[in-house]
């Protein structure tokens, strides 16, 4: 499989590495960065794993205990959607 990182995957995966970096250690930032491409690669290799999220109509994988990624699944791409901070942005 291969992975699609959408504009909104790009930029709220940015804007959560800058949300980290205002707020907690490099240490957490890096944590963050490698926890999200380990979690894609689990992804890539076991599609079905997480939750479907029947508002977002999407699965979802917690990478850290705040944030989300939200994937969506088609043929042979998983298609990386957002990284759901619920620090900043609480869903429902």
């Amino acid at each position: 499989m291969k992975e699609i990182w959408t504009t909104e995957a790009k930029n709220t995966f940015a804007e959560n590495i800058k949300y980290l970096k205002k707020r907690w250690t490099i240490n957490e930032v890096n944590g963050f960065v490698e926890k999200s491409f380990e979690v894609i690669d689990l992804i890539l290799k076991t599609p079905e794993i997480g939750r479907f999220d029947e508002q977002w109509n999407a699965h979802k994988f917690l990478i850290v205990p705040q944030i989300y990624l939200f994937f969506d699944i088609k043929d042979d791409a998983i298609i990386l959607l957002s990284f759901w901070n619920n620090f900043q942005k609480p869903l429902g």
